[in-house]
C-alpha cells in the first residue's frame, strides 16, 4: 500500500521501551482546510467557524484569514447561533458554551448535566439542534429530547415530555413563541410552550423529517424525503415544491439570509436559493458534488459563505464563481507524506493533494481539493497516483495538474497504492485489487481467490512479489497477480492492516485489533511473532522506515523509534501527542521529522531526529571531466539490490554497468569511454530505496 519512498503503515508493538527522547515540534504553515461544521456571522462583522477536529476558528476579515479561538476544549463544534443581545452559543460534540464577548472567552453552560439513555451517559449538548428565542431563552434537541433553559444554562427543564421523541434534527421558534421540531418519528409542535405536543402531519406516508424552518413571514418549510413542503397556515395545510422542472430533491440543509432569500443543499450536493418565500427555486451551483455542504451564511452585501468537508468557500456574485479561503484554518487531516526525488512534499489530506516546495514552509493546494485522499505513491517515471474516496488521481507534472483515472475500476474507494520498480501500480479498494500497465489508463481486476475480501494494505515486496493483507487473510503473488497462495503461517490476529518492506528486505505486518507485529525474512513464505509477552498498544496506525532502517511507528501512546530493527525502542516525546494525533510521518534527507496529523496538518522536528540519510549512501566518479576511463564509486548502508546504468545526455541508455543483489559495504565500476563520443554522459544508481543521477564529462 504505502510505498517504500514514504510510507505510513500500523504495527502493534511487543517490545522493551526505553527513555524518552525530548524533541521540540515546530508547526509548518498548513496544509489549510478542513471540514467546516457550522458558521456564523456576528452583529460585528466577524465569522466564526466550527470544524469537526480542531474546534472553533474566527476570521475578522470576511474570511480571508482564520484564528484558532481558545476556550473551547470540543474537538467538534456542530452548532453556532446568536441571540438578540448578541451573545454567542457554541453547541459541542461535549457541551455548550457561551460568550458574551464576541468569542473571546467562553464558558461551560451545561457543565456536571448530563443525561442518559439506557447506560450510556451523553452530554445535554451533544451534537444538538440548537435555537434562541426573542426573550433570549435557549432551547437544545440531542437523542433525548428538547430541553429549555431561561437562565443560560443554570437549569435546563426538558419541555419534550413525552418519552418517545428521540434524536431531534432541528428545533425552530416562529414570531408567535410556537415550537416546531424535527425528529426520528417525524416532526412536532407546540403552542403552550412545550406543555403539548402535535404532530404536524403532512400526509400519511411522509414519515422523513430534516431540517425546519420559519421563514421571516412565519411560513414553515421543512426539508422531507420526498422534497422541501411549506405551510403558510402553521402546520394545517402543505404543499410540496419543487426544485426544479424533472426533480424533486430533498434538502438536507436551510438557511434563511438577512435579504429573505432562503438557501436549500440537497441530498445530491447542489446548493439552491428562493427568493420568494419558497415558491420556487433555482439553483445556484453544483461546484461541490463531492463535499458535503454542512453549513451557509451571508453577510450584510449578501456575499455567500459556505462550509463543506474542504473548508470554507465564498462568493461575491451570487454563486457564479468560488473562491477558497482556507489561511490559518489549520484543520486538516494528513493521511499519506510523500517526499519525491526533487525534494517536493506531498501531503494526501482530508482536502485534497497538498505540495510544498520548502518542507512545509509554503503550502500549494493542487486541484484535487474535491477528494478525500488516502494514500500517495510516485512511479520511475515520476507520475504521482493518489487513492481517494472517488478513484485512483493521477499527476504527471510534479502535482501541478491531475486526472481521474477510473477506466476498469467498479469500486472506486480506494485506499492503498504501492508501484513497483517496473512501473506496475496495484490498488486497494475496500474489497478488491486492480493493476495496470499503463500508467493507470486501463485497470484489470485481478484475481485474488477470495470474493470482497476487506483489505487492510498491499505491498510490493523488493523481490517483486505483491502482498495483499486483510480480515483474516494474507494473499501473495510471485507473478504479476496472476495466482495467489495464502501465507500467513506464524500470523495469529485476524485483520492485517499494514505491511511494510524494511532497508535490510525484511517486511513487517501489523494486525489491527489486539493486533501486534510480525516480520518475514522469507518474502512473506513464514512469519516470526514479535509480540511474546507484549503488548504495549491496542494500535498502531503507522510505521514507515527510512533508508538507512530506522524505523518510527505512531502509537495510541505516542512516537517511538528504533535503530536495531525493533528489538528496542525509544519513545520520542511525550508532549506531542497531547496536543496533536499523528497520522503518517516521514523523514528528509537531513535527518528531521514531518509528521502529519489528524486535524493539525503537518508539523516539524526542530532538529535532527534520525540518521542523516545522506551520509548512508556514497554515489560519485573520479576522474570527472575523464579521458578514456573513470571509476564509480558507491557505497550500500544496507544488503540491497542495484542497478548502475550509463545514459548519454538524450536519456538513451549506453550500457548496464552492474546489475543485481548486493551486501552490505563499498564497490567500484568501471566507465571505460573508448567507444565513446566526448560530451556530458548521466550514471544512474537505483537501489531497493534510494535513487541518484549524477553527471560525468568525457573528454577525448
Amino acid at each position: 500500500m504505502k510505498s517504500l519512498l514514504v510510507f505510513i503503515f500500523l504495527i502493534p508493538i511487543v517490545f522493551q521501551i526505553k527513555a524518552q527522547q525530548q524533541i521540540e515540534w515546530l508547526q509548518t504553515n498548513g496544509p489549510y482546510g478542513g471540514e467546516v461544521l457550522s458558521l456564523l456571522y456576528d452583529n460585528n462583522g466577524n465569522i466564526f467557524a466550527g470544524s469537526r477536529g480542531n474546534g472553533l476558528f474566527k476570521s475578522s476579515d470576511k474570511g480571508l484569514s482564520w484564528t484558532h479561538v481558545t476556550g473551547i476544549p470540543a474537538t467538534e463544534v456542530h452548532n453556532l447561533i446568536q441571540n438578540p443581545k448578541g451573545e454567542i452559543f457554541a453547541g459541542t460534540n461535549q457541551a455548550l458554551y457561551f460568550s458574551s464577548d464576541g468569542g473571546n472567552n467562553w464558558e461551560n453552560i451545561t457543565k456536571n448535566v448530563n443525561y442518559y439513555v439506557g447506560n450510556v451517559n451523553y452530554y445535554l449538548a451533544s451534537y444538538a439542534a440548537l435555537t434562541t428565542d426573542k426573550y433570549n431563552n435557549i432551547y437544545i434537541g440531542n437523542e433525548s429530547g428538547l430541553y429549555k433553559s431561561t437562565d443560560y444554562g443554570n437549569i435546563w427543564s426538558k419541555i419534550s415530555k413525552d418519552t418517545t421523541f428521540y434524536s431531534i434534527i432541528s428545533v425552530a421558534i416562529d414570531s408567535n413563541d410556537n415550537i416546531y421540531f424535527t425528529s426520528s418519528i417525524g416532526s412536532f409542535f407546540s403552542k403552550d410552550g412545550g406543555n403539548s405536543w402535535k404532530q404536524l402531519v403532512v400526509n400519511d406516508t411522509l414519515k422523513k423529517f430534516f431540517n425546519i424552518l420559519i421563514s421571516s413571514t412565519d411560513n414553515i418549510i421543512v426539508g422531507t424525503e420526498n422534497g422541501i413542503v411549506k405551510s403558510t397556515d402553521s402546520g394545517n395545510n402543505w404543499e410540496f415544491i419543487k426544485f426544479d422542472s424533472s426533480t424533486i430533491v430533498y434538502p438536507s440543509f436551510l438557511y434563511q439570509a438577512t435579504n429573505g432569500d432562503i438557501f436549500a443543499v440537497s441530498s445530491y450536493r447542489s446548493l439552491y436559493v428562493s427568493s420568494n418565500d419558497g415558491a420556487t427555486w433555482k439553483k445556484v451551483t453544483d461546484k461541490f458534488w463531492n463535499h458535503t455542504i454542512n453549513a451557509i451564511i451571508t453577510d450584510t452585501n449578501n456575499n455567500i459563505f459556505i462550509g463543506v468537508l474542504g473548508g470554507f468557500y465564498f462568493s461575491t456574485d451570487s454563486g457564479i464563481n468560488w473562491k477558497q479561503s482556507n489561511y490559518g484554518f489549520l484543520n486538516t487531516t494528513v493521511n499519506k507524506l510523500l517526499l519525491d526525488k526533487k525534494g517536493n512534499l506531498f501531503a494526501g489530506t482530508s482536502n485534497g493533494v497538498f505540495k510544498s516546495s520548502d518542507l512545509g514552509n509554503i503550502w500549494e493546494q493542487t486541484d484535487t481539493s474535491n477528494y478525500y485522499v488516502y494514500d500517495i505513491d510516485i512511479s520511475p517515471n515520476g507520475y504521482i497516483f493518489a487513492g481517494t474516496s472517488s478513484g485512483i488521481l493521477c499527476s504527471t507534472n510534479d502535482g501541478e495538474s491531475w486526472t481521474i483515472l477510473n477506466n476498469g475500476i467498479k469500486d472506486n474507494f480506494i485506499h492503498a497504492v504501492t508501484i513497483n520498480q517496473n512501473g506496475d501500480i496495484y490498488i486497494g479498494t475496500q474489497y478488491y485489487v486492480y493493476k495496470s500497465t499503463n500508467n493507470g489508463e486501463l485497470w484489470e481486476k485481478l484475481n485474488i481467490g477470495i470474493d470482497r475480501l476487506f483489505i487492510g494494505d498491499i505491498l510490493t515486496t523488493y523481490k517483486g512479489s505483491i502482498i495483499v493483507g486483510g480480515f483474516g487473510q494474507l494473499l501473495k503473488s510471485t507473478d504479476k497477480g496472476l495466482t495467489w497462495s495464502n501465507y500467513n503461517p506464524g500470523l495469529t490476529n485476524e485483520y492485517i492492516y499494514s505491511l511494510t518492506n524494511t532497508p535490510s528486505g525484511d517486511i513487517l505486518a501489523t494486525t489491527r485489533f489486539n493486533g501486534g507485529v510480525f516480520r518475514s525474512s522469507d518474502d512473506g513464505k513464514n512469519w516470526t511473532d514479535l509480540n511474546k509477552a507484549l503488548n504495549s498498544f491496542y494500535q498502531i496506525s503507522t510505521i514507515y522506515s527510512n533508508y538507512v532502517g530506522d524505523l518510527f511507528i505512531i502509537t495510541e501512546q505516542g512516537i517511538f523509534r528504533s535503530i536495531n530493527n525493533g528489538n528496542t525502542w525509544t519513545k520520542l516525546d511525550a508532549t506531542l501527542e497531547q496536543t496533536i494525533w499523528p497520522q503518517s510521518i516521514i523523514s528528509t534527507e537531513d535527518g528531521n521529522l514531518l509528521i502529519g496529523t489528524y486535524n493539525s496538518g503537518v508539523v516539524r522536528s526542530k532538529e535532527v531526529v534520525t540518521t542523516r540519510l545522506s551520509n548512508g549512501f556514497a554515489f560519485q566518479n573520479f576522474p570527472n571531466p575523464f579521458n578514456l576511463t573513470t571509476t564509480i564509486q558507491y557505497e550500500l548502508p544496507v544488503n540491497s539490490f542495484v542497478s548502475i546504468k550509463l545514459y548519454n545526455i538524450l536519456g538513451q541508455k549506453i550500457r548496464t554497468l552492474y546489475e543485481g543483489e548486493r551486501l552490505k559495504g563499498k564497490y567500484y565500476a568501471i566507465i571505460d569511454g573508448t567507444n565513446l563520443a566526448s560530451g556530458i554522459y548521466l550514471v544512474r544508481m537505483i537501489t531497493n530505496n534510494y535513487i541518484k543521477t549524477i553527471k560525468t564529462v568525457l573528454l577525448k
